[in-house]
């Protein structure tokens, strides 16, 4: 439902509503896809479910609605297509591309049905405005054509001229698609691991030094050339925990899109910045972090997955470096987004998440709203069947909750839950920071809360997780909402004050 949502407020981000129903319903012999189309439209559909129920009287995953939602992109992706999208762009580079490929479509539609002598201005104007972006793939299909309507002229010199180009425009497209291949191969290599291995690591240097071969093999560096190496360099010092590293190469990045604005793609400037935001995390850097972050907010809508999810990682910057009264302000913000629009179950999820870490961590104050911790004690995760994933971080908040409300007897009966599910799922070598905390939870409950003892005895365990590597913020696997390093003071801290509290009753 959400991918519905989306497109379908992209064909009424170019036309109106009104008209986007009147498209949808042309030559459409299809009274349920409208149904469905003008639900969304109209905020009646929320879910799949309730869509499913409403039309067929059935369940989402029922075959016939999943054929209907289908029947539904497949019309909504013809209006988008049939729609000039180059007003829809916000940057003469992506503006420029659109123009292009809509331009290079309609010249071979034109010419399948006999009608070359009408676009040989056209094809030409592709030509030359490919050349100025750099679009090596789109000025060689229009050079290709216009060498095909000079064969029709019989001159030879320019189909000579052309040839040249073509073979230039050939060598220049090998070298991007060597780039291009390497950068989507350490981009899969960092999507399908949590925590990467040496093998994985060796792999990564790997393609970055091919990449750097190529750079001295090439004697052209067209703009998507130099853009893939710059993203192949960030992603293999990410993968080496080279966090100063990818600042430096996010900045050099970024400096040469300000010296060739031309190629300035709005997805590449997000991009920079949001690894330069994620990047933060780990360092720590929240001056740097709030700009990026900042940066890419401004660029969203902001009912938008892509908003939610930069917001979560300003948000997560936000409380890793101590600014708590900014979090909550973020918090406030994406609440109200969440309600206006339904996004997925697992993305709300998250958010009741940081609502527990940010309980847990701000100061009680008058005229504050509660957090309702005993609800969120009871309640299941939805995240129950990832066992590996927010389960632990959801496992984590309600335990510190519970040590900050001073309920050791609930602590107590997690005990056993706790160990049985950290022995089946935490792996020192997957989430050696998890690991230790674990060890450090386990601690304190079996020394009864004493904060001396529990000190002493976790302390090793302490000193090995502050030398273990703080894992993939984005993933659920090593999500710290609050780093474990941070977090472990301040659990102490609030087991003295209650154990400062048992003893001055114990005198009275």
């Amino acid at each position: 439902m959400e991918k519905l949502a989306e497109l379908s407020g992209l064909v009424t981000g170019i036309i109106t509503p009104a008209n986007a129903r009147a498209l949808f319903r042309e030559g459409n012999t299809d009274p349920k896809a409208y149904q469905l189309f003008d639900g969304i439209l109209n905020s009646r559909y929320k879910s799949d479910e309730q869509a499913a129920r409403a039309i067929y009287g059935c369940k989402s995953s029922d075959k016939k609605y999943q054929m209907l939602k289908s029947r539904v992109k497949s019309r909504l992706l013809q209006l988008v297509f049939s729609m000039d999208l180059s007003n829809r762009a916000r940057s003469r580079y992506t503006k420029a591309l659109f123009d292009c490929n809509r331009k290079i479509y309609a010249a071979r539609q034109l010419i399948a049905l006999g009608y070359r002598n009408l676009v040989s201005d056209s094809i030409r104007d592709v030509f030359n405005a490919a050349a100025k972006y750099q679009f090596s793939e789109l000025q060689l299909a229009a050079a290709r054509l216009i060498r095909d309507d000079e064969t029709f002229t019989g001159n030879e010199s320019k189909i000579d001229y052309y040839n040249n180009v073509i073979n230039d425009l050939k060598e220049t497209i090998d070298f991007e698609l060597v780039s291009e291949k390497l950068y989507q191969l350490i981009r899969a290599l960092l999507r399908r691991s949590v925590n990467l291995n040496s093998i994985d690591r060796k792999k990564a240097k790997e393609y970055f030094e091919e990449c750097q071969k190529i750079m001295d093999e090439n004697p052209k560096h067209s703009d998507m050339f130099i853009k893939n190496i710059n993203r192949v360099t960030i992603y293999y010092h990410h993968i080496h925990s080279n966090h100063s590293e990818v600042i430096k190469v996010c900045s050099r990045f970024e400096n040469y899109l300000h010296e060739h604005p031309q190629f300035a793609d709005l997805g590449v400037v997000v991009a920079i910045n949001a690894q330069r935001l994620d990047t933060c995390l780990y360092l720590r850097n929240y001056v740097l972090g709030k700009t990026s972050a900042q940066n890419c907010l401004q660029i969203f809508k902001k009912n938008s997955s892509n908003w939610i999810v930069i917001q979560e990682l300003y948000f997560l910057l936000c409380i890793h470096t101590g600014n708590y009264s900014e979090a909550k302000t973020l918090f406030s913000e994406a609440q109200t987004v969440i309600k206006q629009k339904k996004f997925s179950k697992d993305r709300q999820e998250h958010w009741k998440i940081f609502e527990a870490f940010l309980s847990y961590i701000l100061p009680a104050r008058r005229g504050r709203k509660k957090f309702n911790v005993h609800k969120f004690v009871n309640e299941v995760p939805v995240f129950s069947r990832d066992k590996i994933g927010y389960n632990f971080s959801i496992i984590v908040a309600q335990l510190i909750l519970l040590v900050k409300e001073g309920d050791f007897d609930r602590v107590m009966d997690r005990y056993e839950s706790l160990k049985s599910y950290a022995r089946r799922y935490i792996k020192k070598d997957r989430s050696p920071r998890s690991y230790y905390f674990v060890k450090m939870l386990l601690a304190m409950i079996k020394y009864d809360f004493d904060p001396v003892k529990t000190e002493a005895i976790a302390a090793k365990h302490f000193e090995k997780l502050r030398q273990s590597r703080i894992g993939n913020q984005g993933e659920l696997e090593t999500l710290e909402v609050i780093p474990y390093d941070v977090l472990w003071p301040d659990l102490l801290k609030k087991l003295r004050a209650h154990s400062g509290k048992m003893i001055i009753a114990q005198d009275g």
